[in-house]
C-alpha cells in the first residue's frame, strides 16, 4: 500500500465526541498512526461499554470515525491508566483532547504535564468555547456554538425560526476539520523550529472564522445579514430551492448572468431574463418558478438541466440517494473499506484526492480496548506486567453484591440475564412488559440450567401519586408528569408506551398524543389508594411481579403534596398490596 502523506506521525487521541474523532480520522486516512484512548465500561460515555459480539464488532467497523485507529482502554482515574497515557505521549507527535479546560488538569494530562514528558509534542485542545474567555467552562453542543459564532442566525426562512443544519458546521467543519488543519500547520512548523506547541481550538471561534466573507461585508457596509434575505441564504430567486411535482426538491445556483439567462431559456421564462436583480419582481419570479417546477418530477428536471447549457442546478438528495448517484460513484465517495466477520463494510471515501499519497483505509474500527495488549507490548510491557496492571476497573467481584441493571431492549435484557445481573424496567405497558419479562426468564433459565419463575430478578419502576380522589391526583400531579414525560419522550418517542402491535393515529408532531389520559391507562399509579392497590395487584397477577419501586417526585410538584402522596402510599397502599412482605420496606 502507498504510504500516506502523514506516514510516521503518531497521534494519541483522547477525544470522545464527534469533532476530535473526525479530526483523527482525517489524519489517519492520510497515513498517521492513531491510538484511540477509550474510557472504561464504567464511564458515562455509552459508546465505551465493552461488548464483544458480532453486532458490536460490525457497528464499530462500520463507523468511519473509528477507522485507521487502534484502541486501548485506560481508566485515567487509576495510577496505572495515567502512567500508560504518559508513556504513550513520550513517543507521540500529537495529542488530542476534547474536554473542558479543568478536566485534563484533574486527569493529569494537561498541556504543562504532557509538555514536560515530551517537549516536542503538538498538544491540541478542542472545546466549545476554548481554553480562555468568560464562556470557557460552559457546556454546549453544535447548536450552541453556531449560535454564539453567528452561523445559526443566518440559516432559515425570512419569516421563520432558524433552521438547525445537523451538526455539520461546528462539530465537523469548525471543529474537526479546523483542528486537523491546525495540527498539520503545527507539524510543519516543528520541522523548521524543532518545537512543539499547544493548539487551542474553540468551535465557536471556528464558526465565526467560517463567516470570514460575511464579516468582511459587515465591516465594510455595516449591513447585518439576516436569514432568508441574502443572496446566498434564500433571499433571491436565482439562488434558492424549489419543490417539484413529486414533493422532492431542486436547487438553483444561477448567480452568474449567463447561468440565469440559460435557466430562463430552459424553463421558457425569457420574460425574466433581464430581471435577475430587480427586487420588485422577485415575488412574481418566485411564483412562476414555484409553479413551473411543480409540473415535473425532480429527476425529470435534473435530466433536463444536465442536458442544458450551463444551468447551475442540482437535485436535493436524501442520503440514500447520494449512494446511487453516478458522479459520487465515479468519484469513489463510497468504498468497500474491508470486512468484519465475513461481511463487507461500506464507508464514505476520501474528500481530498492526492495523486502520490492518497488516503486509504488500512484497518477498520474495533471494539474498545481490542488493541490494548499489543499497544502495551509496544511500549515495553511484558505479558506478566500486563496481567498485573489495572487499566480497566474490575467489573465483578466473586462473590459480588447484587447488581441491578436498567434495561429495555431485548439484547440488553438477554445479556443481563446471561451475566447474572438483576434488571430494572420502567415505562412499558403490562402487555409489553410481559414479553420483556419472558425474555429475561428464558435467558436466565438457559444460563443457569433451571426453570426460573417469571418475575425473578426483575424490579419494576412505576410513577406514583396517591390522593384522596382520582380527580385530585390528576389536578395535583397530572401536569407535572406530562411535562416530565415530554422531556423523556422527546428522545424516546411514544414507542415504550405502546402495546405490542398497537398503531397510533398519525399526528403532525410526534408528541401530540401525549396527555394525561394517554399515560394514565398505560403505566401510571395515579389515583386513590384503592385504585393504586388494584393496579399493583394487576402487575402481580400478570407479571408475577416480585419487586416494585415507585417514583413519586416530579419536577414542579408541590413538596407538601408529594409528601402527602408518599404517606398515603405508606399507610393505605402497602398494607393492602398482595406482594410477599419480604419484598416490602415501609417508608419511615
Amino acid at each position: 500500500m502507498t504510504k500516506g502523506a502523514l506516514d510516521g506521525v503518531k497521534i494519541v487521541d483522547l477525544s470522545r465526541m464527534a469533532p476530535g474523532p473526525f479530526c483523527s480520522m482525517m489524519l489517519g486516512d492520510m497515513g498517521a498512526e492513531v491510538i484511540k484512548v477509550e474510557a472504561p465500561p464504567t464511564s458515562r460515555i455509552i459508546a465505551s461499554k465493552i461488548i464483544n459480539d458480532a453486532d458490536t464488532r460490525k457497528k464499530a467497523a462500520s463507523n468511519p470515525l473509528n477507522r485507521n485507529k487502534r484502541s486501548i482502554v485506560l481508566d485515567l482515574k487509576e495510577k496505572d491508566g495515567i502512567k500508560i497515557l504518559h508513556q504513550l505521549c513520550e513517543q507521540a507527535d500529537v495529542f488530542i483532547e476534547g474536554f473542558r479546560p479543568e478536566v485534563v488538569t484533574r486527569l493529569g494530562c494537561n498541556y504543562e504535564t504532557i509538555k514536560e514528558i515530551n517537549p516536542s509534542i503538538i498538544y491540541s485542545s478542542i472545546s466549545g468555547y476554548g481554553q480562555t474567555g468568560p464562556y470557557k467552562d460552559l457546556v454546549g453542543h453544535d447548536v450552541n456554538y453556531i449560535s454564539v459564532g453567528g452561523a445559526l442566525g443566518l440559516i432559515g426562512s425570512k419569516n421563520g425560526t432558524p433552521s438547525i443544519p445537523y451538526n455539520l458546521i461546528a462539530d465537523f467543519a469548525a471543529g474537526g476539520m479546523n483542528v486537523a488543519y491546525s495540527i498539520v500547520c503545527a507539524l510543519f512548523s516543528r520541522t523548521n523550529t524543532g518545537k512543539g506547541q499547544k493548539i487551542d481550538t474553540a468551535m465557536s471561534d471556528g464558526v465565526t472564522y467560517l463567516l470570514s466573507a460575511i464579516s468582511g461585508e459587515y465591516f465594510n457596509s455595516g449591513l447585518i445579514p439576516k436569514p432568508g434575505q441574502m443572496t446566498l441564504n434564500g433571499g433571491v430567486p436565482y439562488y434558492n430551492v424549489f419543490e417539484c411535482q413529486d414533493g422532492k426538491y431542486i436547487s438553483l445556483g444561477c448567480i452568474e448572468p449567463n447561468f440565469w439567462k440559460n435557466l430562463c431559456s430552459t424553463l421558457n421564462l425569457e420574460q425574466f431574463t433581464s430581471s435577475q436583480h430587480n427586487e420588485h419582481e422577485y415575488q412574481s419570479i418566485m411564483r412562476e418558478l414555484e409553479a413551473t417546477f411543480k409540473t415535473k418530477k425532480r429527476d425529470e428536471w435534473w435530466d433536463i438541466f444536465r442536458e442544458a447549457e450551463d444551468v447551475a442546478a442540482a437535485p436535493v438528495y436524501e442520503f440514500n440517494e447520494v449512494l446511487d448517484d453516478p458522479h459520487m460513484k465515479a468519484r469513489n465517495m463510497f468504498i468497500e473499506a474491508g470486512s468484519v466477520d465475513g461481511t463487507v463494510v461500506t464507508q464514505v471515501g476520501f474528500g481530498s484526492k492526492l495523486t502520490d499519497t492518497p488516503g486509504a483505509v488500512r484497518n477498520l474500527g474495533t471494539i474498545p480496548g481490542a488493541d490494548s495488549e499489543n499497544i502495551l507490548r509496544e511500549i515495553g510491557y511484558s505479558a506478566n506486567e500486563i496481567k498485573k496492571i489495572s487499566i480497566v476497573p474490575k467489573p465483578k467481584q466473586s462473590p459480588h453484591p447484587p447488581i441491578w441493571q436498567v434495561v429495555d431492549g431485548a439484547r440488553s435484557i438477554e445479556w443481563a440475564a446471561q451475566n447474572g445481573l438483576n434488571t430494572i424496567m420502567w415505562i412499558p405497558t403490562v402487555k409489553a412488559l410481559k414479553k420483556r419479562f419472558e425474555i429475561y426468564r428464558d435467558a436466565k433459565s438457559k444460563a443457569e440450567n433451571r426453570d426460573v419463575p417469571l418475575g425473578e430478578g426483575i424490579s419494576l419502576v412505576r410513577d406514583m401519586f396517591v390522593a384522596e380522589t382520582m380527580e385530585e391526583a390528576e389536578k395535583m400531579a397530572g401536569e407535572h408528569i406530562i411535562n416530565y414525560m415530554k422531556w423523556v419522550c422527546h428522545w424516546r418517542g411514544l414507542g415504550n408506551h405502546m402495546d405490542p402491535g398497537e398503531e397510533l393515529p398519525e399526528t403532525k408532531h410526534k408528541l401530540d398524543l401525549l396527555n394525561y389520559d394517554f399515560l394514565h391507562k398505560r403505566n401510571l399509579l395515579f389515583g386513590t389508594p384503592e385504585y393504586v392497590v388494584n393496579k399493583i395487584n394487576e402487575l402481580k397477577s400478570e407479571l408475577n411481579l416480585q419487586n416494585l419501586q415507585v417514583w413519586s417526585n416530579f419536577p414542579g410538584i408541590d413538596h407538601k403534596a408529594c409528601m402527602r402522596s408518599i404517606k398515603l402510599f405508606n399507610d393505605e397502599v402497602i398494607p393492602k398490596i398482595n406482594l410477599d412482605s419480604s419484598n416490602i420496606e415501609k417508608a419511615s
